[in-house]
């Protein structure tokens, strides 16, 4: 997981409110704070309000273009999100008069002043910049000596006096230190680290304070890279003893250790692809290539040397694999096609050189670009679909974005719906992502929501069930409903079951069966009456009887005695 969302952020905020703009006009806004700090690798939130008559020249004014510029170029305001420097790591959000900018995985270089800008439409409209702007500062936390034998956990920015502290011996955690400076009782061979409670991922750099000691320090804490890339995660590592064992391992992963509290090397792993490339002594590099969104995670190193193991506490670099993504900027539905304003981005920074590219049903809609979020026009018919992927990349090809058809709705099996009995219904898409809902028809014209999903299941139906059902589609690029499909439940009352039927069947022709053997063993016994029979035949008809009434009573016939 991404460190990055397990944490919100972690800013001061200093000043008040300030509008800007010339007395008795409407133009104008205001910005909630002036000042903000922020440690390296967290997320800042930035926000303005902002006025604007609501007529110009007799036209209603409507804003056209809202954006937060940290710099320009030729004396025009550059929009932070056009700078490759900014890519996957801003979200831009407006509501109403209310504009907001947040900026993730902060590094120092993006310390500086941000100041928001509207245009609003038509002659007499024109910009209006909202002065002075939230001066962002970005810093780290770090380890300092203080006194002789005390520490101190600093930062550009003052953190106030109500901070919680945590702090860290050779990746271990202090239990019950919370102060900004902590005194070891002896520190000649250990490394130390603070963080800030609620923050442990914003850890400070581990420090030695003598000449040498144990140690483990990562390159980057955090890594987004291109699905189907190679990565590589780099620390350096020092111990005041010979080393015995170094191995890689990821905290993520522990379901799959034997022992869950014993880190476990990645190399022992099934399907292990990780490589360790020859490198100097004190240096080690983790190496992935190929990288899925599985290989997502917090990737740490470990040593043990004699009488010593670094332990684990301290968190380690997070890698984040991501795909290309196709953004829809803006839709019109024209007859039967939509001409979409698309542009392929990516969650990660793209590193240059990196060409992004757009294409229709397979086929290149135009010259990949070198520039993250150039925006093409592109006509789409129902069924056609867009994905973007990365010149030379052919694992980054993002998933599909269909433009929709209307969905299929249909049942999990023919035949009459008996009450009582389960029932499904299947909405069939082009996309599989594609967001779905069913929805009950009341009367004519309205509607009644029962339920997201790709099914609406009944487990034991009801006749008060019966009524029209129907499901909708919806992605970026519209939206789509199917047509209704009736469902009639078919109450107990009204109906048979089916066993019944048949032991009703089966009855009926036995007792026909029986009827017509009584009819025509009465027929056979008519036509030989017993005043025709002469001495012999008779006593042999009376022994046919005496036979068939013992078969009948079960007993055995007794024989005359001679």
């Amino acid at each position: 997981m991404n460190w990055t969302a397990k944490t919100s952020f972690l800013v001061l905020l200093f000043g008040i409110q300030v509008v800007r703009g010339p007395e008795g006009r409407p133009w104008g806004g205001k910005y909630p704070w002036i000042k903000v700090c922020a440690l390296a690798g967290a997320t800042a939130d930035l926000s303005c309000s902002f006025t604007y008559p609501p007529t110009i020249n007799g036209q209603e004014a409507r804003v056209e273009t809202t954006l937060w510029f940290a710099k320009e170029q030729r004396h025009q305001p550059e929009d932070v999100r056009s700078d490759p420097r900014y890519a996957g790591r801003l979200h831009h959000d407006c509501h109403g008069d209310w504009c907001s900018l947040s900026i993730r995985e902060l590094s120092e270089s993006d310390s500086g002043v941000y100041k928001f800008r509207f245009v609003i439409n038509g002659p007499g409209g024109g910009g209006y910049t909202v002065a002075p702007g939230v001066d962002l500062t970005v810093t780290d936390l770090s380890v300092q000596r203080f006194h002789e034998k005390s520490l101190r956990c600093i930062s550009k920015c003052s953190l106030g006096p109500s901070t919680s502290y945590i702090w860290y011996e050779n990746g271990k955690e202090i239990p019950h230190e919370n102060s900004k400076v902590y005194t070891p009782t002896s520190y000649s061979k250990n490394s130390y680290s603070c963080a800030i409670k609620g923050h442990q991922q914003l850890v400070s750099p581990p420090v030695c304070v003598s000449r040498f000691c144990n140690k483990v320090h990562y390159d980057t804490r955090s890594i987004c890279a291109l699905k189907g890339s190679s990565v590589d995660i780099r620390c350096t590592y020092s111990s005041y003893h010979e080393i015995k064992s170094k191995f890689w391992f990821s905290p993520d992963h522990k379901h799959l250790w034997p022992n869950a509290s014993v880190p476990q090397d990645l190399q022992l792993e099934d399907d292990a692809r990780v490589q360790f490339p020859l490198d100097a002594d004190g240096h080690s590099t983790l190496r992935i290539p190929n990288v899925t969104e599985s290989d997502s995670a917090e990737y740490r190193f470990k040593f043990t040397a004699r009488d010593f193991e670094w332990m684990n506490s301290l968190p380690g670099t997070n890698l984040t694999v991501t795909a290309a993504q196709v953004r829809v900027n803006g839709i019109q539905v024209e007859d039967r096609r939509t001409l979409a304003r698309l542009s392929c981005h990516s969650s990660c920074g793209p590193p240059a050189g990196l060409s992004f590219c757009l294409s229709l049903n397979g086929r290149r809609v135009a010259p990949c670009s070198p520039s993250h979020g150039t925006e093409r026009q592109v006509a789409l018919k129902p069924g056609d679909y867009v994905t973007c992927d990365v010149e030379g990349h052919p694992l980054s090809r993002s998933p599909r974005l269909y433009s929709l058809r209307a969905p299929l709705v249909s049942l999990s099996g023919p035949g009459d719906i008996p009450e009582g009995g389960p029932l499904i219904l299947n909405c069939s898409s082009d996309s599989p992502s594609a967001q779905r809902r069913w929805y009950k028809k009341i009367g004519t014209s309205r509607r009644q929501f029962v339920t997201n999903g790709p099914q609406l299941v009944f487990g034991s139906i009801r006749s008060s069930d019966s009524a029209q059902y129907f499901c909708t589609v919806e992605n970026e690029l519209g939206k789509k409903t199917s047509e209704p499909v009736t469902i009639d439940v078919k109450s107990r009352s009204a109906t048979i079951p089916n066993n019944f039927i048949i032991r009703l069947s089966v009855t009926i022709a036995f007792l026909i069966l029986v009827v017509l053997l009584v009819l025509c063993v009465r027929k056979k016994t008519s036509r030989f009456p017993s005043s025709r029979m002469q001495p012999n035949e008779q006593r042999h008809h009376e022994d046919y009887e005496n036979i068939y009434a013992s078969v009948l009573t079960g007993k055995p016939q007794q024989e005359d005695t001679p």
